[in-house]
């Protein structure tokens, strides 16, 4: 099979510049968990194909912002999180929930600033939904619900995962100088897992990966070598998780949120963010999954297997994420001196489908 993806644009800025808006603005694309907007006033902050945006709890209603004051366009939200009126810092503006703004000091001293005149000062605002614990926001709207963009079957799988989240044991954050793309076609296949991750991933999965697709997206899942007595533990302590499995499985939701849990025992979240043509974002949330029961009904050593657990899924994260980026820092670097296009085998159909689904969104005839 032969890459549909010319290797340049893995480099071109006027690639990335289409980018941002036919693939980050026009498609949903994950932001956080309902988790940490719970209250009136929590805030979040994400970063969408080279915009700022808010997501605020107004009085338990969801809404998103373009990040941009309109009085003299400043940043409104300075952090990535946090809880308070929606203001801006430099002089202090303060927004309503439909992103009008409805406290200005000094007001008087502006002229013709009437209701009709605020009501054009409004933030721009995108729009929100959620799947579960989940929340996406999109820039522009085509109609299409979350839901109808991830087909229904996935979403309610998705609902299910997230319910299934318990104790958040760790966020790993890190720059990577590579294109967006290559970051996510290094997840998509396990072909160079013996070779990059003999002592980590090699360990633990059977390379016999199985894969279905829906739409712009794609699941793959593995078999997991695990057991013993260890295992036979944790099956005890987990035995009534909400979400169980007996592999490992893992989803691309196009174009750049990868999902992944090991038996339903942990969950992985991660997002890549497009910094430059050669330079991403990624952020990694990890959860284990949901008691039935409370932590204080757990005998002391069964505490104490909970906690070594959380620590070695981090540290095994850790390891296994810091071994890909050094690799896909490498390919980049190959890229970028290539006029040829790529092969790809059986075991990387994942990336020729993601491939795919890229140039059918943006609209481009490479072959």
């Amino acid at each position: 099979m032969q890459s549909y993806i010319h290797p340049s644009f893995y480099t071109s800025t006027d690639i990335f510049k289409q980018e941002q808006t036919d693939i980050f603005h026009n498609l949903w694309q994950f932001v956080g968990f309902t988790l940490d907007l719970t209250n009136h006033n929590d805030y979040i902050c994400a970063e969408i194909g080279g915009k700022s945006v808010i997501i605020q709890n107004f009085h338990g209603e969801l809404k998103a912002f373009h990040n941009l004051c309109s009085h003299r366009l400043s940043r409104i939200r300075q952090f990535s999180h946090g809880n308070e009126p929606l203001q801006c810092p430099y002089h202090g503006w303060v927004y309503d929930s439909d992103g009008i703004p409805v406290g200005i000091p000094c007001k008087s001293e502006f002229t013709n600033l009437d209701d009709s005149t605020l009501k054009s000062l409004r933030l721009e605002q995108w729009l929100v939904e959620i799947c579960g614990y989940l929340v996406f926001v999109k820039r522009y709207n085509d109609n299409k619900t979350l839901k109808e963009y991830l087909q229904a079957e996935t979403f309610n799988t998705l609902e299910s995962i997230s319910k299934a989240f318990g104790d958040k044991i760790g966020c790993y954050e890190k720059t990577i100088k590579a294109n967006w793309k290559v970051v996510i076609e290094n997840s998509l296949e396990d072909y160079h897992v013996k070779q990059v991750h003999p002592q980590s991933l090699g360990k633990f999965f059977i390379p016999e990966c199985n894969y279905s697709f829906s739409s712009l997206h794609s699941l793959g899942t593995l078999a997991h070598k695990s057991s013993g007595k260890k295992m036979e533990i944790l099956e005890s302590i987990f035995v009534n998780r909400p979400y169980k499995l007996d592999k490992y499985y893992h989803y691309l939701l196009f174009p750049n949120l990868m999902i992944a849990t090991t038996q339903g025992l942990s969950f992985s979240i991660q997002s890549v963010s497009a910094i430059s043509p050669s330079e991403t974002k990624f952020t990694s949330h990890l959860f284990l999954s949901k008691l039935d029961h409370n932590t204080d009904e757990m005998s002391r050593s069964q505490q104490a297997i909970v906690e070594v657990l959380s620590k070695s899924i981090l540290e095994f994260n850790n390891k296994v994420l810091s071994e890909d980026w050094v690799i896909c820092e490498q390919v980049q670097l190959g890229i970028s001196e290539s006029e040829k296009y790529g092969i790809l085998s059986i075991r990387e159909k994942r990336i020729q489908e993601f491939q795919k689904a890229y140039i059918s969104v943006m609209n481009k005839k490479l072959n």
